[in-house]
């Protein structure tokens, strides 16, 4: 089970992923951590643990592409 301080830490985190994956225009990035973290809001971690998977294969492919677009420049 994830502590409280674990929860806050993860919250601060995902609130950061949010708004970076907006600034450089991840749209399903950002709305699955908005999902995540209105999740942690109401403390479903039951639920916040299959978001942060979800979360986590959406990094993975914004991260690709992102060094699929530097690698063109």
């Amino acid at each position: 089970a994830l502590q409280e301080a674990d929860l806050e830490a993860l919250h601060r985190h995902v609130n950061t992923l949010k708004g970076s994956a907006r600034e450089v225009g991840a749209v399903k990035l950002g709305e699955a951590a908005q999902s995540l973290e209105a999740l942690l809001n109401v403390g479903d971690t039951t639920n916040s643990l299959q978001k942060l998977r979800q979360l986590e294969t959406l990094l993975g492919e914004a991260s690709q592409a992102l060094q699929k677009l530097a690698a063109e420049e």
